[in-house]
């Protein structure tokens, strides 16, 4: 099965992946991560999944990247 446990229609404004992409190069940059790698390519897939969930708080979706 492909696609996100959370399919969604609702398409992203320009400042909504402004906003993705800036907690997501964070992360990668803070961690010394590759963007290019595959743990940073299924991070940014998850941020669109949280944030289609509903989930648009910065620091809420920064914290959703580095689980307990």
């Amino acid at each position: 099965m492909t696609g996100s446990a959370f399919a969604s229609h609702v398409s992203l404004t320009s400042d909504d992946l402004e906003l993705l992409r800036e907690v997501w190069e964070d992360w990668c940059r803070d961690l010394d991560v590759d963007g290019s790698t595959e743990d940073a390519q299924l991070k940014a897939r998850s941020l669109i999944d949280w944030f289609q969930f509903g989930i648009s708080d910065k620091r809420q979706l920064r914290s959703l990247l580095n689980p307990l």
